[in-house]
């Protein structure tokens, strides 16, 4: 089965390698194509099984149909009493949801969303679409106050800096867009070759920018001008003979103070990773190699306190001591890739693209899994009402 955005762009992709394209001649044009894993049906998004989750609430987000592509989007979600939860769905609008799942707003838009959404500190939330349009809405009214014309897809989640937010487009540019919808800059890398639909967001450190690209450069730019500080090449090449050996970023830039890791030890580092690839550990300061480890990931690590959780694209989950350097725990959770984590209820949450959804304490115990039918792949997202789970086949679920 072969999905895409545009008609007439077809690319033929096996079905062990979801969510690969072309990223050069057909990334502007959205034509990407992307398969399910055997466990994600076709048919309504609903959840088939679960053990020790309970699922608060759910919504068919993308109104989809059986032949229809898959959706990508990301929640988010604002904080306080009355909570919201904001996420573009594949039936080309913007939704709003309170914590109970109910809808609060819509909003149309030009094309179908795949990125993800944030609300800035003004109370406006922000998100993209596939067609390459930022729009700025009033949640609680659904009111489009603005939208603004990037250079490519956006399907990675939007980043606050400050009242403005930053973006990362398909097509390898950032740009920072403030509150009222008006370019403060924009930054340009070179193409790159062979990538996949999702990229990852820029890092925001302080008066830096750091971030990765399809074609292998990470750069530090500054967060006031978007100039170029220090550019890193960490990956000789994109080009693949195969795509089951494509090297691509995922997962966001993580900024660590300090990290130890087997024999390996380093300093105000900015750990860069990519799919089916290695992780790379880069000095914040001027871009010198760390070092590195081959391990692949989809997601984030996240640290708590000084243990750092990371979830591989293998199905194991590492808890590793950054001070000392050892694992605290492992854990093998699927025999898919995994995503996450997201910390909700002293408990890690992960995701896999076979649907299940799995909730780990803190001692490395499981302690609940959950199914929805679908693949997940985003990381679940902890919102005050719950853990947000995102499904490609056009659920949004609230679980607790």
């Amino acid at each position: 089965m072969i999905m895409t955005h545009s008609p007439g762009v077809v690319t033929s992709i096996p079905r062990a390698y979801p969510l690969l394209c072309l990223a050069s001649a057909l990334l502007t044009l959205s034509g990407c194509s992307w398969l399910h894993s055997d466990a994600a049906s076709e048919g309504p998004a609903t959840a088939l099984s679960k053990q020790g989750i309970e699922q608060h609430c759910s919504v068919d987000l993308d109104n989809r149909k059986p032949a229809d592509a898959f959706g990508f989007s990301t929640p988010g979600f604002s904080v306080g009493q009355d909570a919201l939860i904001v996420v573009g769905g594949h039936d080309a609008r913007a939704h709003v949801y309170n914590a109970s799942c109910k809808e609060i707003s819509r909003t149309p838009l030009r094309n179908s969303s795949d990125s993800g959404a944030v609300i800035l500190p003004g109370g406006l939330a922000v998100l993209g679409d596939s067609g390459g349009y930022l729009y700025g809405i009033r949640p609680e009214s659904g009111e489009l106050v603005w939208s603004f014309n990037l250079s490519g897809p956006l399907t990675s989640v939007p980043v606050v800096i400050g009242d403005d937010v930053l973006v990362q487009t398909l097509d390898n540019r950032i740009y920072r867009v403030s509150a009222d919808g008006k370019k403060q800059w924009s930054f340009t890398a070179s193409a790159g070759g062979l990538g996949l639909y999702l990229t990852p967001s820029p890092l925001v450190q302080g008066d830096k920018v750091f971030t990765v690209f399809n074609n292998g450069d990470a750069f530090a730019l500054s967060a006031a001008t978007g100039d170029v500080l220090w550019r890193k090449q960490i990956l000789l090449s994109s080009d693949a003979a195969v795509l089951s050996e494509i090297k691509a970023p995922l997962a966001d830039p993580l900024m660590l103070k300090s990290i130890a890791w087997g024999n390996d030890s380093a300093t105000n580092a900015v750990m860069f990773s990519f799919y089916q690839g290695n992780i790379v550990m880069l000095d914040a300061n001027d871009g010198r190699l760390l070092f590195s480890r081959e391990l692949s990931l989809r997601s984030t690590p996240f640290v708590d306190g000084n243990i750092m959780i990371v979830a591989d694209a293998q199905g194991r989950v590492q808890a590793l001591d950054v001070d000392s350097g050892k694992l605290a725990w492992e854990l093998i959770l699927s025999k898919g890739e995994l995503v996450g984590p997201a910390y909700f209820a002293d408990a890690y949450w992960f995701g896999d693209n076979h649907g299940l959804v799995y909730r780990v304490d803190r001692a490395g115990k499981l302690t609940g899994t959950w199914q929805a039918g679908g693949e997940i792949t985003h990381s679940p997202v902890a919102s005050a009402g719950g853990v947000l789970v995102r499904t490609n086949l056009g659920a949004l679920y609230v679980l607790q």
